[in-house]
C-alpha cells in the first residue's frame, strides 16, 4: 500500500526535481518558448494577456480592440477556451492585428485603463519576405474592469539584433500560443 502512496504521490507532485511554474513556461504552446530567440528582456506579455492566435481575416482595416463575450472565447482561440473557466466572471476583449510579413510579429507588453503597448519584433536587418497578410488576435481579460473606452493602441518598434532573416524563430510554428499561467 505505501507503495502506491509514494507512485501517486510522485505523480500529483511530477517526475524529476522541475518545479510545476518551470514546466508550464517551457511547454511548447507557452509565450516563453515563442519568444525564446529573441534578445530582450523587455519584450513579454503583458500578465492579462491569455492568448495569441492566427485567426481568419475580418473587415477591419488596422488593430482594434473589442469586448469578446465568455461562450465566444473558443470561435477564435479553441486551445485556450477551456482553459480560462477561473476567469469566468472577468470581462475579455479581442484585440485584432494584422500581421503583413512572416519576418515579424506582435507582443502586448503592456495594458493599462485607456493604452495598449504592442512590440512589433522583426529582425535587425531587413529582409526580404513574402507580404502574404494574415490577421492575428490577442484574448485580453479584465477582471478588474479598469479597462476604459476608447483604448488607445501604441505601437513601439524592437529591431532583435540576434533574429537574421533565415533564422528560425517558432512564432509560425502554429496558430496559437497561451499564457504559462493557463498551463
Amino acid at each position: 500500500m505505501l507503495k502506491y502512496i509514494t507512485l501517486l504521490a510522485i505523480v500529483m507532485v511530477g517526475c524529476g526535481s522541475e518545479p510545476v511554474d518551470d514546466l508550464s513556461k517551457n511547454n511548447p504552446k507557452a509565450f516563453s518558448m515563442m519568444l525564446k530567440d529573441i534578445n530582450s528582456k523587455e519584450v513579454s506579455f503583458d500578465k492579462n494577456v491569455l492568448a495569441y492566435a492566427k485567426i481568419e481575416a475580418t473587415d477591419a482595416n488596422e488593430s482594434s480592440i473589442k469586448p469578446l463575450e465568455f461562450n465566444e472565447i473558443k470561435n477564435y482561440f479553441p486551445q485556450t477556451a477551456s482553459l480560462v473557466f477561473n476567469y469566468k466572471k472577468c470581462d475579455f476583449y479581442i484585440l485584432h492585428q494584422k500581421q503583413q510579413s512572416k519576418n515579424s510579429f506582435y507582443v502586448l507588453t503592456k495594458i493599462q485603463e485607456s493604452q495598449i503597448t504592442l512590440h512589433h519584433i522583426t529582425p535587425y536587418k531587413a529582409c526580404t519576405s513574402d507580404t502574404k497578410e494574415e490577421e492575428w488576435a490577442f484574448l485580453i481579460k479584465d477582471c478588474d474592469q479598469k479597462m476604459k473606452s476608447p483604448i488607445q493602441i501604441k505601437v513601439e518598434n524592437y529591431e532583435d539584433q540576434k533574429w537574421e532573416c533565415d533564422a528560425h524563430i517558432p512564432f509560425y510554428t502554429q496558430k496559437e500560443w497561451i499564457a504559462p499561467s493557463l498551463l
